[in-house]
């Protein structure tokens, strides 16, 4: 199964096409900042293309959990979003003469009351979340067309212990080296 979240008008073939406007006509109505409906494991690939950026931070990581359970071992995940530091330069050099254009790309189009832009996407920032919550080969670029657009792309991996689990760990004695993502990399603790 492959899912295309928060579609809006770009629906995908062989994709199950969701979104939270039933106007648009989707395969399911749902909203993707919340519990999702699919068993652990489920699903072979998640796209969420220009729809993150219009979900507060806060609940980034949440949603990124959650896909992370959906996925099969090896599921994919691809992402797309505006980088908001290029699209800020862009804006200040008003890059193109599009001043407006850049705008957008920050705040959103604002054509409707979900059309806005609520948290600047860092591509570093990314990265680091999903390889906490066990994501791997974790690889990311440009848009072809649109240089202020980044794509990612990571696997589903094990999901890393928590910090108080490898601490239980130590204290209660598994032996076992265990791994733990810390920043940008992973450490090994144990024997």
């Amino acid at each position: 199964m492959k899912l295309n979240l928060a579609c809006g008008s770009c629906k995908l073939d062989g994709y199950v096409n969701v979104d939270v406007n039933p106007e648009l006509k989707p395969d399911l109505v749902l909203d993707v900042n919340g519990p999702l409906p699919w068993k652990d494991g489920e699903v072979d690939e998640i796209v969420l293309s220009h729809a993150i950026e219009h979900v507060e931070a806060k609940f980034h990581h949440r949603i990124y959990v959650e896909f992370h359970r959906i996925l099969k071992p090896e599921g994919i995940l691809i992402l797309g979003y505006p980088e908001f530091s290029k699209c800020a330069q862009y804006w200040l050099d008003n890059h193109r003469g599009m001043r407006d254009f850049w705008t957008q790309c920050i705040f959103g189009r604002q054509c409707d009351p979900k059309d806005f832009h609520v948290c600047a996407m860092h591509t570093p920032d990314v990265k680091d979340d999903l390889r906490q919550i066990g994501f791997k080969n974790i690889v990311s670029t440009e848009e072809r067309f649109n240089e202020q657009y980044t794509l990612l792309r990571a696997e589903r991996g094990d999901a890393l212990p928590e910090y108080s689990d490898v601490v239980a760990k130590l204290i209660f004695g598994e032996p076992e080296k265990l791994e733990v993502g810390v920043g940008d990399q992973n450490i090994m603790i144990g024997n």
